[in-house]
C-alpha cells in the first residue's frame, strides 16, 4: 500500500509540473501575440509577468530535482510553487487571469487526501491576498477594484459619455475595502468548490482501489495467496528481462499424482497449503513467490546478495522442518535453482528445472534395487 502510494504521489507531481510548464508555454504565447500588437496589455507589465514567471518556473524544477519526485514532502513543494507562479500570473494580469489561481486547488485533487486539498486551499486563499493586493498596487489595471464599481455597465457608460465618472465610496479606507469586497468574497467562493472536491477525491480513490483490488485478484494464486501461473508468465516477459541478475528457486512436491491418488485430493491441497507456508517466509521486497503449476512453486530474487539462495534454502527447510514436526501429512520436495542475468531468464528457468530432474533422477536411481 505505502510502495502505490508512493508511485502515485510520484505521477501526481509530474503532472503538476507539467502543469507549472505548460502555464509558462501559454504565457509565452500570450506575450508573443502582445509583442504582435493583437493583445494591448502595457509592456512592461507583459514583460515583468512573463520573465517572473520562467524564473519562478526555473526555480520550482531545481528545487524538485534536489528533493526528488518520490519524496513525501514534493506534493507540497509543487502545489506551493504552483500557486506562487500562478499568484504571480494573476498580479501582473489581474482579471484576465483570475481563474488560473484557483488551479492548485484542482492539481491537490489527484493526490486523494483531504489533508492536501486542505493545505491547498489554504496557499490557494493566501494566493487570493497577493493577486487582489498586487495586482491593484502592480499590475494591470482593473477597472472594478479601482471604481468599486455597484451598477451595471450602462450606468458607467452614461457618466463617462456625461463626464461625470467618479468611483463609487467604498466607505473604509481602501485596503480594507479591497479586503472585504474583493479578498473575501473569492475566500467564500472557493469554500464552495471543498465538498466537490472531496467528494470527486474520495469517488477517484474508491475506483483506484478496486481497479488495484482487482488486478492483484487476477494475478494471485487463491489457494495460496501467491502469484499465479499467468503473472508469472507475464513478469517472465516483461520485467524479469530488464533485471541486472536473478536468482531462481523451483520446488516441486514429490509424489504429488500418487498422493491424490491413493490418499484423496484433500490430502493434497494440505500439502499444497504446506508448500506455500514453507517458502511464504521468503517473500521480501526484491523476493517474488509464484505457484506455477498444481504442485510446483518458483522464487524469483532480483539482484541477490552473494550466498541468497543458500540462504532461502536454508531458511525454507527450517521452516519445512517445523511444519513437519506438527502435521500428520508430511511434506517433501525436489528442488532446483540458477543465478545469471535477467536478460537469460528463460535459460534460468531451464537449468533450474534440468537441476531439479537430475536429482530425481538420481532419487529414482537410488530406490531401485541392486
Amino acid at each position: 500500500m505505502q510502495a502505490y502510494q508512493k508511485d502515485s504521489d510520484y505521477e501526481a507531481n509530474k503532472f503538476t509540473l507539467k502543469a507549472i510548464r505548460f502555464s509558462c508555454i501559454l504565457f509565452g504565447i500570450i506575450w508573443i501575440l502582445n509583442i504582435l500588437g493583437i493583445f494591448i496589455v502595457d509592456d512592461t507589465i507583459m514583460n515583468v509577468g512573463f520573465f517572473g514567471s520562467i524564473l519562478i518556473c526555473a526555480i520550482t524544477f531545481a528545487v524538485v530535482k534536489s528533493i526528488g519526485l518520490s519524496n513525501p514532502k514534493t506534493k507540497y513543494v509543487v502545489l506551493l510553487f504552483s500557486a506562487i507562479n500562478y499568484d504571480f500570473i494573476g498580479v501582473m494580469l489581474t482579471y484576465h487571469a483570475l481563474l488560473i489561481t484557483a488551479l492548485p486547488l484542482l492539481l491537490s485533487v489527484q493526490y486523494r487526501n483531504n489533508k492536501i486539498i486542505r493545505y491547498a486551499y489554504l496557499i490557494t486563499a493566501i494566493g487570493h491576498i497577493v493577486n487582489v493586493y498586487g495586482g491593484y498596487y502592480l499590475g494591470l489595471c482593473n477597472a472594478n477594484m479601482l471604481l468599486f464599481t455597484a451598477h451595471p455597465t450602462e450606468f458607467y457608460a452614461k457618466q463617462i459619455t456625461e463626464g461625470i465618472l467618479a468611483p463609487n465610496d467604498p466607505g473604509m479606507p481602501i485596503p480594507l475595502a479591497l479586503l472585504v469586497f474583493f479578498v473575501v468574497p473569492q475566500w467564500f467562493i472557493l469554500m464552495a468548490f471543498l465538498p466537490v472536491l472531496f467528494h470527486i477525491s474520495k469517488q477517484v480513490e474508491i475506483r483506484t482501489q478496486n481497479e488495484i483490488m482487482g488486478k492483484r485478484q487476477s494475478e494471485t494464486d487463491f489457494m495460496t495467496g501467491l502469484g499465479n501461473s499467468a503473472h508469472y508468465q507475464q513478469m517472465l516477459k516483461d520485467y524479469y528481462p530488464v533485471i541486472k541478475n536473478l536468482a531462481i528457486i523451483i520446488w516441486d512436491i514429490n509424489n504429488m499424482r500418487l498422493i491424490n491418488e491413493q490418499q484423496g485430493h484433500e490430502v493434497g491441497d494440505t500439502l499444497i497449503a504446506m508448500a506455500a507456508d514453507s517458502i511464504k517466509p521468503l517473500e521480501a521486497p526484491n523476493q517474488k513467490l509464484y505457484r506455477v503449476a498444481g504442485d510446483e512453486f518458483v522464487l524469483i530474487i532480483e539482484n541477490p546478495s552473494d550466498g541468497a539462495i543458500n540462504k532461502a534454502l536454508l531458511k525454507w527447510n527450517s521452516k519445512l522442518d517445523e511444519l513437519n514436526r506438527s502435521s500428520i501429512t508430511k511434506l517433501s520436495a525436489m528442488v532446483g535453482y540458477s543465478q545469471g542475468s535477467g536478460r537469460d531468464i528463460d535459460f534460468l528457468v531451464k537449468d533450474a528445472y534440468r537441476m531439479m530432474a537430475n536429482l530425481k533422477d538420481t532419487a529414482r536411481m537410488k530406490a531401485i534395487p541392486r
